[in-house]
């Protein structure tokens, strides 16, 4: 990520499972189920500073929190879990929904008209926020439909 550049859809890395042929991959797709079902969350740090996940919750009003969840779990009677309940995608019976994508907002202060930004050339960061997803990938492409 470059700071002052304005990115869109930029790849910062990628992995690939294969449970049926890897008993390594196979052990750490079932441990990654057993997070999703124990709703772990992923804490991540930028900058000194937690990147918080924000979401609007009942009444309309909008929570952030400093962690966001691994993924969810749509049970066998279809019952939504955790946070599988904030998006009506999450729907079909006996899934797990891994969070394989996510979105950054990184929010600074330019630093220009100030002593200490030096014209512009350094800046602050004043958050980071992230936005979980659930994304089938279809091979390099930047299409985010799920």
């Amino acid at each position: 990520i470059s700071f002052k550049a304005k990115e869109k859809c930029k790849k910062l890395c990628t992995k690939e499972y294969d449970p049926s042929k890897n008993k390594e991959d196979k052990e750490k797709l079932e441990t990654l189920e057993k997070a999703m079902n124990l709703n772990y969350y992923h804490h991540f740090i930028a900058d000194n500073m937690p990147v918080t996940w924000c979401y609007i919750v009942e009444g309309g009003s909008t929570f952030c929190a400093t962690g966001f969840p691994v993924g969810c779990y749509v049970d066998a009677q279809g019952r939504a879990k955790d946070a599988c309940v904030m998006d009506h995608k999450f729907k079909s019976p006996d899934t797990y929904y891994a969070f394989n994508h996510l979105n950054f907002t990184i929010t600074y202060h330019s630093g220009i008209q100030e002593d200490w930004g030096m014209g512009g050339a350094y800046g602050r960061i004043l958050s980071v926020k992230v936005s979980p997803r659930s994304i089938k990938h279809n091979g390099d492409s930047c299409d985010t439909n799920e």
